[in-house]
């Protein structure tokens, strides 16, 4: 199977945000529609953040989105632009952007694995959003020899052989 690595982006002129971390956030007592739906879901991320397992690719998890309804998020700046791929606050295990409807549908073209899809929106914008979380791959998983890396930097592929080079890389620089 062919895997992807997607990734949001901090730069600025892109997101709007001058501050280069996430965009939007959940606000306590106005993000659910209810106080069950917040239960449901706060305990959701809590059993993951206890069992690991639940975010791996063999054992992975979905949420019962019949359970929960739309969940609003806010922009933490007026400048936050409405774009396809967005990072949020707080950090829960399992969850990775929120995503456009549009782009979603673009990626559902693809062989995707199980994935946690839930409906939200952004306060102040009209494009329709997806919570998404994509399952985790183990690391003795990814056949390196068959594996294509990409610096950004240099623009160019390259190969690992090892394991040792592989967490060894500093993929951030």
């Amino acid at each position: 199977m062919k895997y992807k690595k997607i990734r949001v982006s901090y730069d600025t002129e892109v997101t709007g945000n001058v501050n280069g971390v996430y965009s939007v956030e959940i606000k306590d007592r106005l993000s659910f529609k209810s106080k069950e739906d917040k239960k449901y879901f706060e305990g959701f991320f809590l059993k993951n953040s206890k069992d690991y397992n639940r975010v791996m690719i063999d054992d992975f998890k979905c949420i019962d989105v019949n359970k929960i309804q739309e969940i609003c998020f806010f922009p933490v700046r007026k400048k936050i632009k409405e774009i396809d791929m967005i990072d949020f606050c707080p950090f829960k295990l399992g969850l990775d952007f929120l995503i456009s409807k549009k782009l979603f549908d673009i990626m559902n073209n693809f062989n995707l694995p199980p994935v946690n899809k839930i409906p939200t929106r952004i306060n102040t914008f009209n494009t329709e959003y997806f919570l998404i979380g994509f399952p985790m791959i183990p690391q003795e998983r990814i056949d390196l020899n068959k594996s294509i890396f990409f610096d950004t930097k240099k623009r160019s592929e390259f190969n690992l052989k090892s394991y040792d080079a592989f967490i060894n890389t500093d993929f951030f620089c």
